[in-house]
């Protein structure tokens, strides 16, 4: 019986040895994966949340920086950037070209001039360094390609596709989004207001959805419920990827566009880390990370070999919109509803 016990016992022994070694290993691994960051940096961001993620995930693994992105509203932006306010306790910005520039005028953000943001052409960046593009979208013609088999002459212009005509057009609604949005103030820019609403109201009667979303007017000429539609270029390759039968057409007179950008503010603690994180957004990297997930946009940056390989690029780019108010942005939206949108 003692025997027995003794084996009892040196079993018992064995397997608690076991298990101790066993914790010991597992905090030791990771003691060794919770390797500290080097340095850190923190991102305001209002650009979309997925976008502002996939980059700053990427860049903390890639590059063992930690980046803290904090994701803000325009108006919350706004505030936390008024003069009655301290300092902002970041270092970078990600925001659309208009807001960026529209920043620029209080003298918070640092001239930045390093090689890759002088690649950028000049029309995609602030012209004093404050800020530089890093990738754009196009506002585009898409087609369904067994509908272009029926058209002669295949639409070229914006006019092209508001002619009385058998076309059945999509868009998104003005008021859904703000890419959107940004169209119909570009275009009352470009064109003057007279001349923009008269382009809307001969649309109108082609118009066969007043989209929700920004996606839906691409997905309904690639199912062939539009004909036609008036999309983001991302959306519509986004699409044609999924094997859609979608044709791009680039407006031959130019077309608006949206440009997201990156500042550095001029008291940043981690300035250096900051440059360095903007150069990177600016190269082929971020590009085939951002394909990798469905992103199709445009690089500023000319050099990179995606740029060269990208076959929809617009050829004329319209300046964006001017440093419109909320009342006047309100107004030109309130007139298309009152006017166009909901006229019998």
């Amino acid at each position: 019986m003692r025997r027995y016990l003794l084996h009892y016992l040196s079993a018992i022994f064995v397997f608690c040895t076991f298990l101790l070694g066993g914790v010991i290993w597992m905090g030791h691994a990771d003691q060794q994966n919770e390797t500290p960051f080097e340095q850190e940096i923190t991102v305001l961001s209002t650009i979309p949340q997925d976008q502002a993620a996939l980059v700053s995930s990427a860049y903390q693994r890639l590059y063992h920086v930690k980046v803290n992105v904090i994701h803000l509203t325009e108006d919350e932006l706004s505030a936390k950037l008024m003069p009655t306010q301290s300092e902002p306790q970041a270092d970078i910005l990600l925001a659309p070209s208009p807001t960026l520039e529209k920043i620029a005028r209080d003298k918070i953000f640092a001239s930045i001039y390093t090689e890759n943001t002088g690649f950028v052409p000049s029309q995609l960046k602030n012209r004093d360094g404050l800020w530089v593009g890093i990738w754009y979208d196009p506002i585009v013609i898409g087609l369904n390609r067994d509908f272009m088999t029926k058209l002669s002459p295949v639409p070229q212009d914006w006019e092209d596709i508001a002619r009385p005509q058998e076309l059945r057009v999509a868009m998104t609604d003005f008021l859904m989004a703000d890419a959107s949005a940004h169209f119909l103030f570009t275009l009352t820019t470009k064109q003057g207001k007279k001349a923009a609403y008269t382009w809307l109201k001969n649309l109108h009667p082609n118009i066969v959805s007043y989209a929700k979303s920004l996606s839906t007017p691409s997905s309904m000429i690639g199912i062939g419920e539009a004909d036609a539609a008036i999309t983001l270029q991302s959306e519509a390759i986004r699409y044609i990827h999924d094997g859609f039968p979608i044709a791009i057409v680039h407006p031959k007179k130019g077309t608006a566009y949206c440009l997201t950008g990156c500042a550095i503010f001029d008291k940043s603690h981690s300035k250096d880390a900051a440059i360095a994180f903007q150069q990177w957004l600016l190269t082929e990297e971020v590009q085939m990370i951002l394909q990798e997930q469905n992103f199709f946009f445009v690089p500023t940056n000319p050099s990179l070999p995606s740029y060269n390989a990208f076959t929809y690029k617009s050829e004329v780019l319209w300046k964006t919109d001017p440093f419109l108010t909320k009342e006047e942005k309100y107004h030109l939206i309130d007139t298309w509803v009152q006017e166009i949108r909901l006229a019998k």
